[in-house]
């Protein structure tokens, strides 16, 4: 391939941003709530994100660190009261001195793409901060896979937004994983060409198909959350020393789960971006 795969890694902790940074993350996308596919993180840990890269003295250059902007769990269609906290949250992330941001938005009608919600989010967050005025990435997010079609989709929004509104669309190419979408997202590689628009592959990535993927779609950057699971009930007792009465009270009130929590695991990053470097 002309250009290398990058690797992009979901996290919701600064815990996770650190083993990120540890292991070898191309980049890095800021969320909280990842067990609903991802929420916008607070202004604290953004804040505190861009603080602990910028800090960072990496051989290969600190990784670009960019935040989902997702004001709720549920649908992508979005009300104007939801659209205006989206803006307000775009600037939040360019003024603390982040990378870029990541969202998506569709109609309630079809599911498709709404690109008039789009441009406008696209304008705020091309506007230049007084304090940070380098260029500022904008992904697309999944939303695109909610789409009927998602090839017809991402053609339009080429034809009907700017050139240089979206620098990268993250796609599962309609279906549950990117290894099952993996002919969609082959054509959605080609209906980009010539834009610079950048077609990621996200959902159910991992070190197994990674390879396999990236040979299958012609994709130049992928996405994975690289987690495990972790139990949360010994967890827990470790960091608090909490009594069982505590541990069960925690569980019963739905605070942590007794299946265990997702944890960034820094072994699979590793992993994963030795093999997508060597592509």
């Amino acid at each position: 391939m002309l250009v290398a795969p990058h690797a992009q890694v979901c996290v919701d902790s600064l815990q996770g941003v650190a083993t990120a940074l540890r292991h070898g993350a191309d980049r890095i996308e800021l969320c909280s709530a990842l067990e609903v596919g991802g929420l916008t993180p607070s202004l604290g840990l953004m804040e505190t994100a861009a603080s602990l890269v910028a800090s960072q003295h990496l051989e290969r250059g600190p990784p670009e660190v960019v935040a989902m902007i997702r004001p709720r769990s549920g649908d992508f269609s979005y009300s104007a009261m939801d659209l205006a906290v989206m803006k307000r949250d775009i600037e939040c992330a360019r003024r603390v001195g982040l990378a870029g941001v990541v969202f998506g938005s569709t109609t309630a009608s079809d599911t498709d793409l709404d690109l008039t919600a789009i441009r406008s989010l696209v304008a705020v967050a091309q506007t230049p901060h007084l304090s940070h005025s380098t260029p500022f990435s904008i992904t697309l997010h999944r939303a695109i896979d909610l789409s009927p079609d998602p090839v017809a989709s991402l053609r339009s929004m080429l034809k009907e937004l700017p050139p240089g509104s979206i620098d990268r669309v993250l796609t599962s190419g309609g279906a549950r994983s990117a290894w099952d979408g993996r002919d969609t997202i082959a054509r959605m590689v080609k209906a980009a060409v010539g834009s610079g628009v950048v077609v990621m592959a996200g959902a159910g990535v991992s070190v197994a198909n990674v390879s396999e993927l990236v040979k299958a779609t012609g994709v130049t950057d992928v996405h994975a959350s690289c987690s495990s699971i972790v139990d949360s009930i010994s967890s827990m007792e470790e960091r608090e020393g909490a009594t069982n009465e505590v541990v069960g009270k925690m569980v019963a009130f739905g605070f942590i789960g007794r299946e265990g929590v997702k944890d960034t695991d820094g072994a699979k990053i590793e992993n994963l971006a030795k093999i997508v470097h060597a592509l």
